[in-house]
């Protein structure tokens, strides 16, 4: 088992350097993750919700009613809201990981855990499946609402 305090002086400093390295980038990296899956979720949701105007758009210049567009609708912003959770798992195990990782990298400097004992984070099984089912489930929502959609636009031919 290797020791902070076992090592001789260049070793320390060069573990130190390495270890607070990897700590900083992996930060950075979480942050910027974070921020484009804002961005990708206000895009994605920006250019349904331009697709769905002039879907409407269409339906109501060929004089027909609206109501028909609900059920499709509702699936659609289901779709959306279940694609908007898949965020959550995974920026709380980014930030997790974040503190695991300063944690133990504190605890190694301070000749509280050996150098083996530090383990990286990621999802768990649960949260694997938990994210699996979300996207699965917001595929499902999208699909059968672009397919009603689309049922109810080769209906209405003029």
């Amino acid at each position: 088992m290797t020791r902070f305090k076992d090592l001789d002086p260049d070793q320390r400093g060069a573990f130190k350097e390495l270890l607070l390295r990897a700590v900083d980038r992996r930060v950075k990296e979480d942050m910027d993750y974070t921020s484009q899956a804002y961005r990708l979720l206000a895009l994605g949701n920006g250019a349904g919700i331009a697709l769905l105007a002039s879907f409407m758009g269409v339906v109501a210049g060929r004089g027909h009613p609206l109501a028909e567009l609900v059920s499709p609708l509702w699936k659609f912003l289901l779709g959306v809201l279940l694609a908007a959770l898949i965020n959550v798992p995974l920026m709380a195990v980014a930030a997790e990981a974040v503190n695991r990782q300063v944690n133990q990298t504190i605890e190694f400097l301070q000749n509280r855990i050996d150098l083996e004992s530090i383990q990286g984070w990621g999802l768990s099984r649960r949260g694997r499946l938990l994210v699996s089912l979300l996207a699965l489930s917001s595929l499902i929502c999208f699909v059968w609402g672009v397919a009603q959609c689309i049922w109810l636009l080769n209906s209405m031919k003029p």
